[in-house]
C-alpha cells in the first residue's frame, strides 16, 4: 500500500509541474465548478423540489374544494353606488363636523372661526363639503389632529395645509387647514 501512495504522489507532482499556467487555471476552474455545484446548485434543486411539493399540495387542496365560481365583477356603476353608500349624507354633516371639533378639543387645539361651504354639481356624482379651519397649536398636536381626522373619517380629504409662526419664539403655530368631506347620495 505504501508503494502505491508513493507512486501516486510522484505522478501527481509530475503532472502538476508539467501543467503550466493553463493547467493551473483549468484546475482552479474545476474546483470552482465543484464549489458552485455543492454551494449553489444543490440548494437550488432542493428549493425547486420544495416548491413543486407545495404546488402539488395546493393542487390537491383545490381539487378537494371543487370549482367554486366567483361572482362576476361589479360594473363601474355598481362600484360607484357601493362607494357612495359608504359616504356621509347631507343629514350626517353635522355629526362629521362634530367629530372634527371633538378631535381638535382632544388635541387641545385653539379653533378659530371656521368656514363651511357645500358644493353640489349635477355633473358630478359626489358633493363636496369644504371646511376651512383656522387653528393655533403646536406642531405635534396639529399633526396628530390631521392624522386622527383622516383616519376616523375615510370620506375626508386634506386639501390645504398652511402653517405660519407669528413670532419666532412662540411655540404655537398659526395653521389653516382646508378639509373636503365628500358627501354621498341623499344630498
Amino acid at each position: 500500500m505504501d508503494g502505491a501512495v508513493t507512486w501516486f504522489r510522484w505522478h501527481a507532482r509530475r503532472a502538476l509541474r508539467g501543467a503550466g499556467p493553463a493547467g493551473w487555471l483549468a484546475l482552479a476552474m474545476l474546483a470552482g465548478c465543484a464549489g458552485w455545484w455543492l454551494g449553489m446548485h444543490q440548494p437550488a434543486l432542493a428549493l425547486a423540489e420544495q416548491s413543486q411539493a407545495d404546488n402539488d399540495r395546493l393542487d390537491q387542496k383545490i381539487a378537494r374544494l371543487g370549482h367554486r365560481r366567483l361572482p362576476p365583477p361589479a360594473t363601474p356603476q355598481q362600484q360607484m353606488a357601493q362607494f357612495t353608500h359608504l359616504l356621509p349624507t347631507e343629514r350626517e354633516l353635522t355629526a362629521s363636523v362634530g367629530k372634527l371639533q371633538a378631535l381638535a378639543k382632544q388635541q387641545s387645539l385653539q379653533l378659530g372661526q371656521a368656514e363651511f361651504k357645500l358644493s353640489v354639481d349635477s355633473a358630478e356624482p359626489l358633493a363636496r363639503y369644504t371646511m376651512t379651519l383656522p387653528l393655533k397649536a403646536g406642531y405635534a398636536p396639529l399633526r396628530r389632529f390631521v392624522h386622527d381626522a383622516l383616519a376616523e373619517q375615510p370620506a375626508l380629504a386634506l386639501e390645504e395645509f398652511s402653517v405660519s409662526r407669528g413670532d419666532a419664539k412662540s411655540p404655537l403655530l398659526d395653521a389653516r387647514l382646508r378639509f373636503v368631506l365628500f358627501v354621498g347620495e341623499g344630498t
